[in-house]
């Protein structure tokens, strides 16, 4: 599975990003990674993607904190992607303020 210059294939950074990145890591990560399936079905995540999976988490009364957390593992698996993959987009999750 190969991600293409113009579209992010998410399970796939973030598959990437738990075999390579966190295999050092002692801390459970699986009950984050499944609340960030949200953005598997985007080719290409915006800052309004992101507004979305903020205001549908915090609906389900999911607090700012948790919600922040799990941005920057996304965050992470992004700059994470990147550093090793010669791919075309940019990393929308680094800098992001949200209306948290």
């Amino acid at each position: 599975m190969t991600v293409s210059n113009d579209n992010m294939n998410v399970p796939e950074i973030i598959d990437f990003y738990r075999v390579h990145g966190l295999y050092k890591s002692r801390q459970d990560y699986s009950d984050k990674f499944k609340h960030l399936e949200f953005f598997n079905s985007y080719t290409n995540i915006t800052i309004e993607v992101i507004n979305k999976y903020c205001s549908m988490r915090s609906a389900t009364g999911v607090r700012n904190s948790t919600i922040n957390r799990e941005l920057s593992i996304m965050r992470a698996a992004f700059t994470f992607y990147l550093k090793h993959k010669p791919v075309n987009f940019k990393n929308v999750f680094v800098g992001f303020k949200g209306d948290l």
